[in-house]
């Protein structure tokens, strides 16, 4: 996962960013994950590499800022059918990554969608980060202080609800 995930998109972007720099023009687009703002069990390490996307792509996007090049990150919630619980293992039936799927699952058109509408708006300040939905960019929140320690107790109330009905 961290070889896809993350070094893969450090990688990539290594190789056809001085061409992009040289033209003055360009659009790089990361798929991030709305877990790599608010990891969920039993995903700590996918959380991780997203984590990873997620920084790298900020600092990219200020690095090049002013340069011609457009650097976004597009972080979908649960994108179905991409077996990413069947790689972690599987979940438990009302566990938090089981619920959030539900709640914030979406087709792998959507995703692309988010990603054409990036591409065809370059410059947008909304570009810099597209939720897929758009709602699932409340996850951000998770990283404050204030509001983390909440979503921690709402994470250990559904592990206990997921454990009971096991």
């Amino acid at each position: 996962q961290i070889a896809l995930n993350a070094v893969a998109v450090i990688e990539l972007t290594r190789l056809v960013l001085p061409g992009m720099l040289a033209r003055g023009s360009g659009h790089i687009v990361n798929v991030g994950s709305i877990l790599g703002y608010v990891a969920g069990p039993p995903l700590a390490v996918y959380s991780a590499t997203k984590s990873a996307v997620q920084g790298f792509t900020d600092g990219l996007r200020r690095e090049v800022l002013g340069r011609g090049v457009d650097v976004t990150l597009v972080t979908p919630g649960a994108v179905q059918g991409t077996a990413v619980l069947d790689r972690a293992g599987g979940v438990a039936e009302g566990s938090p990554v089981d619920v959030g799927f539900d709640v914030t699952g979406v087709g792998p058109e959507s995703v692309a969608t988010a990603i054409r509408e990036v591409l065809e708006h370059p410059g947008w300040v909304t570009a810099r980060a597209r939720s897929v939905p758009r709602v699932v960019g409340l996850s951000r929140l998770g990283t404050v202080p204030r509001v983390g320690r909440p979503v921690d107790e709402g994470t250990r109330l559904l592990r206990d609800r997921a454990g009971r009905l096991s």
